[in-house]
């Protein structure tokens, strides 16, 4: 259970809604403790039931073969820095060329073992 009413008790503040004149811990109240716990509670059961849609949503888009992120940009180009380094092009030449950064195209000769 979330324990901000507690923390806020402990620091000596309170919570007075202007709008909501029925809610105010100022006074130790029964009732206010009662309305904080219920607050509480449905604050964490929002939260849960947020993670529980994510949990589904991203398993049904796995399950329709969708991966989440952004495509990756050495994927599209792994092919030309491999291909432009076997006809013996320099790194210098093919990071002008694919416009990748000198370790992207590092770690694509890395990863096509040719480095």
């Amino acid at each position: 259970m979330d324990a901000t009413p507690d923390r806020i008790k402990a620091k000596g503040a309170s919570i007075k809604s202007i709008k909501d004149t029925w809610l105010d811990t100022s006074s130790d109240n029964p009732y206010n403790s009662f309305l904080l716990t219920v607050m509480s509670g449905l604050s964490q059961l929002e939260r849960d039931l947020i993670s529980q849609r994510t949990k589904e949503g991203l398993k049904s888009a796995k399950a329709r073969g969708r991966n989440g992120g952004r495509p990756s940009k050495r994927n599209d180009k792994a092919d030309t820095v491999g291909l432009l380094y076997r006809e013996g092009y320099k790194i210098v030449d093919i990071v002008k060329q694919t416009g990748l950064s000198r370790a992207t195209v590092y770690r694509v000769l890395n990863d096509l073992k040719l480095k």
